[in-house]
C-alpha cells in the first residue's frame, strides 16, 4: 500500500472498504468455524477449511496491518490541516490581539497620566490645605489668647462702667435739679463749698503780665503741680458775689467750621476729677488765681434769661463758637450769636471751685513780670487803657476791673 497517500478523503474512503471487507471475511470465518464445529464433517474438508482460515487469518492480519496504517495517515493529515488552519485563525487573532494590546496600552498611558496628574493636584491641594490648616490653627491660638483677654478687660470695663454708670445717674441728678430754669445767681446760691485759705482775695492778687497776647512763660509749667494750665478771658467766666473762690464759666456747646459748613462739639476745657492751674485775663492784665476743680454741675442758661447776660459775654461766646472766628466775616459771628439769642442754641455753664494755691508758680510768674511790647496799649494800675495816637478806638468793656455777674445793668 502505498504510504505516500496525502488525500484525507481518499484514505477516508480506502479505510471504509477496508473495513467493508474485513466484516465479509469475518463472517466467511465465522461460517467456517461453525462448520468445523459440525459432527460427522470430513476430515479433508476440515484440512482445506483449515487452510483457507489459516489463508484468511493471515489476509486479515495484513488488512488490520494495513487499516491501523492508514488511520495514523489520516490522523497524521487531520493534525496538519487543523494546524494550518489555526495557524491562520491565529495570525489574524494575534494582529487584533496585537491591535487591542495597542489601544489598551495607549489607553493605560493616558489613564496613568491623568491619574499622576490628578496625585500632583492632590498633593499640591494636600499642602495647600495643610498650610491652611497651620495657620488657621495659629490664628485660632491668637484668638483665643486675644478673645481671654478681651473677656479679662471686658469683664474689667463693666465693673468701671458700673461705677461709672452709678456715678453719672448721680450727676444727671443733680443737673436736673440744677438745669432747670438755672442760672448763675441760682447756682451760687445751692453749691456749697469751703474757701481754702492759702488763697488770697481779689483786691490782692496783682497781675503778673501786662501783655494781653503773652499769659506767661513756659518755664511756668515746671511749678505746676496739677493736671495742666487754663486761661479764661473775663468775658468767659463770672465769678460769685462771695468772690473767686466759687465760679461758673461759659463755653459754647457747639464750634462751626466754615471750611467745611459743619458743626462740631465743642472740647471740655475741665474733666471731672481734674484739678488745674487758673490764668484769669482782664483789663489789667493776666492773674494766676488758684488751682480748681468741677462742681461736676453743668446747666444751660435759659432762653428768657439768655438777653438778660452782659452784651460782651454773649459776644465772646459768639466768637469761640466759631472756628477761626478772626479770618471769617463778622455775618458769620453774628449769626452764632442770633441762635442763641433766638434759643436754638443753649450756653453751657460749668461750675469750678478753688482747691489750693500753688505759691511757687505765683512767686515764678511774679519774677518774671511780662511788660506789653512798645506798640501795644499800656494798662495803668488803675484799669483804665491807654491806647496809642492811631485814632484807635476802646473796645466795649475793657474798662471792667472788678469781677461782675454778667447780668446787664438794669434801671430802677
Amino acid at each position: 500500500m502505498d504510504h505516500g497517500v496525502l488525500d484525507a478523503d481518499l484514505a477516508r474512503e480506502m479505510v471504509n472498504l477496508l473495513g467493508d471487507e474485513l466484516k465479509r471475511v469475518r463472517e466467511k470465518l465465522q461460517k467456517a468455524e461453525q462448520r468445523l464445529s459440525t459432527p460427522g464433517s470430513e476430515t479433508s474438508s476440515s484440512n482445506i477449511h483449515r487452510e483457507h482460515f489459516q489463508a484468511m487469518a493471515a489476509e486479515n492480519a495484513m488488512l488490520q496491518a494495513e487499516n491501523t496504517e492508514l488511520r495514523a495517515a489520516i490522523a497524521a493529515l487531520k493534525s496538519s490541516d487543523h494546524s494550518h488552519v489555526k495557524q491562520e485563525d491565529n495570525s489574524s487573532l494575534i494582529m487584533q490581539y496585537e491591535t487591542s494590546i495597542v489601544q489598551i496600552q495607549h489607553q493605560l498611558s493616558e489613564a496613568l497620566s491623568d491619574k499622576e496628574t490628578a496625585i500632583a493636584k492632590l498633593s499640591l491641594a494636600l499642602e495647600q490645605s495643610q498650610k491652611e490648616a497651620r495657620t488657621l490653627r495659629e490664628k485660632y491660638s491668637k484668638i483665643k489668647v486675644a478673645k481671654r483677654e478681651c473677656q479679662e478687660v471686658i469683664e474689667e470695663l463693666s465693673a468701671h462702667l458700673t461705677h461709672n454708670t452709678d456715678a453719672l445717674d448721680q450727676i444727671r441728678v443733680e443737673n436736673a435739679r440744677l438745669c432747670k430754669d438755672s442760672d448763675p445767681e441760682t447756682f451760687f446760691a445751692n453749691v456749697k463749698y469751703r474757701p481754702v485759705a492759702e488763697q488770697p482775695s481779689w483786691k490782692s492778687i496783682k497781675p503778673y503780665s501786662i501783655n494781653p497776647a503773652n499769659s506767661g512763660p513756659k518755664s511756668a509749667q515746671t511749678f505746676c503741680k496739677s493736671d495742666g494750665v487754663v486761661r479764661f478771658h473775663e468775658h468767659e467766666l463770672i465769678w460769685a458775689p462771695s468772690g473767686i473762690a466759687l465760679g461758673v464759666f461759659i463755653r459754647p456747646p457747639y464750634q462751626f467750621k466754615p471750611q467745611s459748613n459743619t458743626w462740631e462739639k465743642t472740647v471740655r476745657l475741665f474733666e471731672a476729677g481734674q484739678t488745674k492751674d487758673v490764668y484769669y485775663r482782664n483789663s489789667q492784665g493776666w492773674h494766676y488765681v488758684g488751682t480748681y476743680e468741677l462742681t461736676g454741675d453743668m446747666f444751660t442758661l435759659p432762653f428768657e434769661l439768655t438777653e438778660d447776660l452782659d452784651p460782651m459775654i454773649l459776644q465772646s461766646a459768639a466768637k469761640r463758637a466759631v472756628i477761626s472766628s478772626n479770618l471769617v466775616l463778622p455775618s458769620q459771628v453774628r449769626m452764632a450769636e442770633d441762635l442763641y439769642l433766638k434759643g436754638v442754641l443753649k450756653l453751657e455753664f460749668f461750675g469750678i471751685r478753688c482747691v489750693g494755691y500753688n505759691k511757687e508758680l505765683n512767686a515764678h510768674l511774679a519774677a518774671k513780670e511780662i511788660q506789653p511790647p512798645k506798640c501795644a496799649t499800656q494798662i495803668p494800675a488803675n484799669g483804665a487803657p491807654v491806647t496809642p495816637k492811631t485814632g484807635g478806638k476802646r473796645k466795649r468793656g475793657e474798662d471792667v476791673v472788678v469781677p461782675s455777674l454778667g447780668k446787664k445793668d438794669k434801671k430802677d
